[in-house]
């Protein structure tokens, strides 16, 4: 990971330990500038406790600025558990609810032009990543694509770079066409 790159985790909570459901996907990653380098992904069927003690892992481990979790019905909970339990081992790691309003589909299609534009870099050995990623969206799970996807709401909610456009001042040559400085 490139010194100065800013660390975040997101999660995609799943709840059942059915042989047919979904895995609860927790991905740790890096910006730097406009690249992405996913560094580490937790994928299986957890129980909620389970699940915390993985998210927990997680922080400890990479120190993210924040932690994104995907709000939607019951999963807001896992947010409010989160926050609980890390406030009673004395952690601190900021948490994000993430709504999503896009279709599962379109959101992770977001993800190839960053992918052909060689700006996500992930380890040849993350399988499932790479499974995901080529399976989809035939696959039959793509939990762990669907929390690298969140990368755009935490982006959003704190872009590597500030802004610094200003207005340009319009003059106006003799002829009354606009001169931009």
């Amino acid at each position: 990971m490139p010194v100065g790159a800013r660390v975040f985790t997101t999660v995609d909570p799943a709840f059942t330990k059915n042989k047919n459901s979904d895995d609860s996907a927790i991905v740790t990653w890096a910006f730097y500038w406009d690249k992405v380098y996913i560094l580490e992904y937790t994928a299986w069927k957890f129980d909620v406790w389970e699940l915390q003690d993985k998210m927990i892992y997680h922080i400890n481990k990479r120190n993210p600025e924040k932690i994104g979790i995907e709000a939607f019905a019951a999963q807001v909970t896992i947010a409010y558990w989160l926050r609980a339990e890390l406030d009673r081992r004395w952690v601190h790691c900021p948490i994000e609810e993430i709504r999503q309003v896009w279709d599962k589909e379109s959101k992770i299609r977001r993800l190839l032009p960053l992918y052909r534009k060689w700006l996500i870099y992930h380890r040849r050995d993350m399988d499932l990543l790479e499974k995901q990623l080529r399976e989809f969206p035939r696959g039959k799970h793509d939990d762990v694509i669907d929390a690298v996807q969140m990368l755009y709401n935490m982006y959003e909610l704190h872009p590597n770079t500030t802004s610094t456009h200003e207005m340009p001042t319009i003059r106006y040559d003799s002829n009354g066409r606009p001169v931009f400085n």
